[in-house]
């Protein structure tokens, strides 16, 4: 349990990090190129922090040079080696009301260029200037433009009539809009079919990073933690379900997560070590006609082993914020091995033959100890449900809740079959 309690403790200072230390964390020298409101294009190093702003960027020619701060009257555009291109744009803001800017010039990623262009902008600015606007709900926010109109933001509550009407030209991917979904990937989609449909002849491209449309990303893990127990024998009067007790014991492993960066379908190769064990409280009577009939004998036995599994599973992932909750169902085989297994049995014991009358005798308990180092197989499956904190430097704790059963086989003993039932709660750290 003190365990438990120390992960937990450590879970909790991690999640309790300052938001200010999260949103600057991405603000780092990266190579890239500058091109300034003279239209020259400079390489060099950049800061760029994570919200892209009219607080602007830092820019050496070199990674050891002096960094000249450039805002967006310096600056036309910008990128990076990773791909990430920004752009000088204006957006509406505020509409004027109580002191508010009507419009705001900053610099935002393009996503999709071309007759009809998507950029992202990451709010929260770093200059005070450019105060919170009320009617945005998320720190992300997406504008699309068509040829040389102003911006339009595409909010949640209204992207679908925003698109519908600025796409009208091309009526067949204007009816899509409705239906479009509200993700980065699925506007881009749907800009680039317009481009591509109706637009042919122009030249148009795809801004997006590469990472978030590669195959596959893998994500290593490691955990450890608490679990319960139950196990029994579908064979034995005395080692049956209703006389097994839950043993606990510690788990521990790792797993690699492969899935696609913006799906929320992955799935998790591991391996876990963990001891099951469980008691079995059995009493019975001494039979009749012994010396000891009815005696009350204590057959109780133990059982201990040690569990390799192998972990598949499928998990389902709820958004790609900050706060990550999941749930996972998947088949677990593996392999099982005996470090004990204490079986009590009764046997007769002969204390007296008189002459001429029948012998007497007396039930004593006897305890059988089996030591196997033979390795048996084992199958089963698990259930998950759990949180994951996605920091950003990569590290994500997290902490689950596992259920697991299945049969472990152990042909040596006679009793058959020996099924399992588990609980665990784990903590531990992905990255």
């Amino acid at each position: 349990m003190n365990k438990l309690v120390t992960l937990l403790v450590a879970l909790l200072v991690l999640v309790a990090v300052p938001e200010r230390a999260y949103a600057q964390a991405d603000v780092r020298a990266s190579a890239g190129f500058v091109v300034d409101s003279k239209g020259d294009t400079l390489r060099g190093w950049l800061d760029v922090p994570r919200f892209v702003t009219d607080y602007g960027i830092r820019f050496a020619t070199t990674e050891q040079g002096a960094k000249q701060r450039m805002g967006v009257a310096d600056v036309r555009a910008f990128g990076l080696n990773d791909d990430r291109r920004f752009v000088r744009r204006t957006i509406p803001w505020g509409g004027g009301d109580a002191g508010y800017p009507d419009s705001a010039t900053i610099f935002v990623q393009e996503l999709v260029a071309g007759p009809a262009s998507l950029y992202r902008y990451n709010h929260k600015p770093a200059s005070q200037r450019l105060a919170p606007n009320a009617s945005v709900q998320s720190e992300t926010q997406y504008f699309a433009r068509v040829g040389s109109s102003p911006l339009v933001a595409l909010r949640r509550i209204s992207y679908g009539a925003a698109l519908g009407a600025l796409l009208k030209d091309c009526p067949t991917v204007a009816q899509e809009a409705a239906q479009a979904v509200y993700s980065e990937n699925a506007l881009a989609e749907l800009l680039l079919r317009y481009n591509s449909t109706c637009h042919a002849a122009a030249f148009f491209r795809d801004q997006r990073l590469q990472e978030s449309r590669s195959p596959l990303r893998v994500h290593l893990s490691v955990r450890g933690g608490l679990q319960s127990s139950l196990l029994y024998y579908t064979q034995s009067a005395q080692f049956e379900r209703r006389q097994a007790v839950s043993g606990s014991g510690t788990i521990w492993g790792g797993e690699a997560r492969i899935g696609q960066p913006t799906s929320a379908w992955s799935m998790g190769l591991g391996v876990m070590y963990s001891t099951h064990r469980s008691t079995a409280t059995y009493i019975e009577p001494a039979y009749l006609g012994t010396t000891n009939a009815g005696e009350p004998l204590d057959l109780s036995s133990n059982v201990k082993l040690q569990v390799v599994q192998l972990p598949i599973m499928m998990y389902y992932t709820l958004g790609h914020g900050l706060w990550q909750p999941y749930a996972a169902l998947g088949v677990v085989p593996g392999s099982t091995q005996y470090t004990e297994l204490e079986l009590r049995y009764v046997k007769l014991t002969r204390v007296a033959e008189p002459a001429g009358s029948a012998p007497i005798y007396r039930q004593d308990v006897y305890m059988e100890t089996t030591n196997a180092n033979q390795v048996q197989l084992t199958i089963g499956g698990a259930a998950r449900v759990g949180m994951r904190l996605a920091l950003a430097s990569r590290l994500a704790p997290l902490m689950e809740v596992n259920y697991g059963f299945g049969y472990h086989r152990h042909s040596m003993v006679g009793y058959g079959e020996m099924p399992y039932r588990t609980w665990s709660v784990t903590t531990g750290l992905e990255f």
